[in-house]
């Protein structure tokens, strides 16, 4: 019998219904082999071994995991830290203060990567 479901935080994502927890489960035995098999492939594909076997076993498409994806969301985060810096000088001209010529530099090489990032993922 399924377990009372938990009550809703309000920051927490919405409870699932009953019909749509995981609650069964099915038990396999494998090799050494076989269970490092599964480790690398639920690895390259971006998945815990559970998640791997499930798709496998309800015939779900499983692929590789875009590295690609994961790099640039940490490049993503990159770029938003320096965004914030660069926000800083923006309010110290403002502000008339002179702004060092080695910034403008900095901001030049800045915009080349930009541009060299922005066509390497272009899809």
């Amino acid at each position: 019998m399924p377990k009372p479901a938990r009550r809703a935080s309000a920051a927490g994502r919405p409870l699932k219904q009953p019909h749509e927890r995981r609650i069964a489960s099915i038990r396999a035995d494998l090799t050494i082999a076989e269970k490092e098999h599964v480790r690398l492939l639920a690895a390259k594909a971006g998945l815990t071994e559970a998640e791997l076997t499930r798709r496998a076993v309800l015939g779900l498409k499983i692929r590789a995991a875009n590295s690609n994806r994961r790099s640039g969301a940490a490049l993503i985060s990159e770029l938003n830290r320096i965004g914030n810096n660069v926000n800083q000088l923006a309010r110290t001209v403002n502000r008339g203060r002179a702004l060092p010529d080695y910034w403008r530099a900095i901001g030049d090489q800045l915009a080349a990567l930009l541009e060299k990032i922005a066509r390497e993922h272009d899809p």
